[in-house]
């Protein structure tokens, strides 16, 4: 059971990285969108 604990811990912990990496993609995004009408309008 011990493995089974710590292979959960290491999905949640990558799990939570990927849901970061998600959240600062799209707003990375959404800023460069906005610059692009800002700038190129």
């Amino acid at each position: 059971m011990a493995d089974d604990s710590q292979m959960l811990r290491d999905h949640q912990q990558s799990w939570n990285g990927f849901c970061k990496l998600m959240t600062y993609s799209s707003i990375g995004v959404i800023i460069t969108l906005a610059l692009m009408g800002i700038f190129l309008v």
